[in-house]
């Protein structure tokens, strides 16, 4: 039986989806899962996987489940688990060097859980290696966060950094082109090579991309012509992006493969 910590060292993940993959990712270890009376043979398979990994399980009322779920999101499981351990942005750096496939989001000043746990899930869809936000001005990884990015937070590391210029120069020499998203680029990104390593730079709601954020990008990309950019909150900018990527992924995959048969 794994030792138990007190509750107030705990985090709350709550919700199916980010209760499963955070039982199953082994990223951090759960302590208590409290699972609804009315659920039936979900919550019986998830109180099986948690007691198989050492999990302790309860079965809970409503008004239970919503002190750590506020506003019913709890989908009738709350997980009370370890934090998720923090990723040093040099170690991370060091990690992507020799990776063709590196895939890296920066985030300016995003502030919105919403946005940040919605581009978790895309990039957990598009295997992004890591999303590099700042420690100031922006969104933690909080639970609200986990919930929306559904599973996608305990397999994309989010690394927070003092500096997000210094990250960006340390992927840069890592050997990563980044690409900052602007609606004023002159080419979009169906333009413009995603294939090799990569890191994509997102500006925060409103506020938008610092310029000296932007001046330490090897280039601009819009998502089309004519200002599309700015009608699109960026979790969806994000998401629009990173499916180019993987698609001219997928292409010169396919391209390499048939010259070597041909």
């Amino acid at each position: 039986m794994v030792a138990r910590r007190r509750s107030d060292d705990l985090v709350p993940v709550y919700g199916l989806h980010a209760v499963e993959a955070a039982l199953t990712a082994g990223r951090r270890q759960g302590r208590e899962l409290w699972v609804a009376r009315k659920e039936g043979a979900v919550g019986d398979r998830l109180a099986a996987l948690a007691t198989e990994r050492g999990v302790r399980v309860r079965r809970a009322t409503a008004e239970e489940l919503q002190r750590w779920a506020p506003q019913g999101g709890d989908q009738g499981f709350v997980l009370l688990a370890d934090p998720l351990p923090a990723v040093d942005p040099r170690r991370f750096i060091e990690g992507l060097h020799g990776r063709n496939d590196a895939l890296v989001l920066f985030l300016d000043r995003v502030q919105d859980p919403r946005n940040l746990g919605s581009l978790l899930r895309t990039a957990a869809c598009f295997g992004v290696s890591g999303i590099v936000t700042s420690l100031h001005r922006s969104v933690a990884l909080t639970p609200a966060a986990v919930k929306v990015a559904s599973g996608g937070a305990e397999h994309v590391p989010v690394v927070a950094t003092n500096s997000l210029l210094e990250a960006v120069a340390g992927c840069k020499e890592a050997g990563l082109w980044l690409f900052a998203a602007d609606e004023g680029a002159s080419q979009t990104a169906a333009e413009t090579d995603l294939t090799g390593p990569l890191g994509l730079v997102l500006g925060g709601e409103g506020a938008g991309l610092r310029t000296n954020v932007v001046r330490a990008c090897d280039g601009l990309v819009s998502l089309a012509r004519g200002g599309a950019l700015a009608t699109l909150n960026v979790a969806t900018a994000g998401a629009i992006l990173l499916y180019e990527v993987s698609r001219q992924r997928d292409s010169s995959r396919q391209s390499a493969l048939s010259d070597q048969r041909g």
